[in-house]
């Protein structure tokens, strides 16, 4: 399976420079595996807003109907300038697959920033998205947004990483812009595709077949809009064992029974354990190298992105 590099927009603090309001780096042992498979485009957004290092501290604030970003110790309102920023940046940004931010961060956050009261300092929510990425999600919704915590859980860490080299892999076959290319991966990302949804699959396999009504640019949008909004939901054990089945039923009069009777238990070991979906995919590479198959080797479902990141080595959080 050929996995083009991602291009992923990251926290600068994640190794590449020492820019956290304390004039540290974030350790972030996956992220470092991660590297040499992806292209990184670093962003720090508070220095960026002209905020030194070190620096005092920042944080959301509920003013009204409005969450500011404030500098409590000198009292300036930096909302404006990072929503500046965060359109001024994404508008420069060519091309991106996926997002990796810092956690907790009043600029970075996805999904667990801090929101205080501004009278009494008590925080008021702890699931708002920073300044920086409220902009990006708004802008990327069909994009994949992981961050250092969630980094930690296997099957948050492996649901970002399908959707992040598939998103690469479309992005390639746009590039090609021909329908041959978006039938080609379509095909090879059938299975992967239905472990997310498999009555969405269908329907991306209609854009699919639909005959030629419009430009080959119009019908890439209506599957890129499709397939980005089913990876965004996290495949279900179930799914994932249906689609394992799938591969198998391919291999029913050409294993041992021995082998399929162990794959099968691994299958009902992986709806309490999974960890195991990567030894399950270890296990169909195996069969297929020993019964090649030319329609399961380009299957994205057994390969969904480089095997050197099917580890279970959580990073240290902060």
């Amino acid at each position: 399976m050929r996995h083009p590099k991602p291009i992923i927009v990251a926290s600068r603090c994640f190794g590449f420079a020492p820019c956290r309001y304390d004039q540290t780096t974030i350790p972030a042992p996956f992220f470092e595996r991660l590297m040499p498979h992806v292209e990184f485009v670093p962003v720090c957004p508070e220095l960026e807003i002209g905020l030194g290092v070190p620096r005092p501290t920042i944080r959301m604030e509920r003013r009204g109907a409005r969450v500011q970003l404030v500098q409590p110790q000198s009292g300036r309102d930096l909302s404006d300038a990072m929503e500046r920023f965060a359109h001024d940046f994404l508008d420069g940004v060519e091309a991106v697959d996926g997002f990796w931010l810092k956690a907790r961060s009043p600029s970075c956050a996805a999904r667990d920033g801090k929101l205080f009261d501004p009278e009494s300092g008590a925080i008021v929510d702890r699931r708002t998205s920073g300044r920086f990425t409220s902009v990006a999600l708004a802008r990327f919704a069909d994009r994949p947004f992981c961050d250092d915590r969630r980094a930690n859980q296997v099957a948050l860490r492996d649901h970002y990483l399908c959707a992040l080299f598939a998103l690469a892999r479309l992005r390639e076959a746009e590039r090609e812009g021909t329908r041959a290319a978006l039938v080609a991966f379509h095909s090879s990302h059938k299975l992967l595709l239905m472990a997310h949804g498999q009555q969405r699959m269908r329907a991306l396999g209609r854009i699919v077949a639909a005959p030629a009504s419009g430009s080959e640019g119009e019908a890439f949008d209506r599957y890129r809009a499709g397939v980005g909004a089913l990876l965004a939901q996290r495949p279900t054990r179930g799914a994932t064992i249906n689609a394992a089945m799938h591969v198998l039923g391919y291999f029913r009069e050409r294993l041992p029974v021995e082998a399929r009777h162990a794959f099968l238990a691994r299958l009902e070991r992986f709806r309490r354990r999974p960890g195991l979906i990567f030894a399950i995919r270890r296990d169909l590479r195996a069969f297929i190298e020993r019964a090649p198959d030319p329609y399961l080797s380009v299957q994205a479902f057994v390969e969904p992105y480089p095997v050197e990141l099917e580890v279970i080595m959580p990073n240290r959080r902060r």
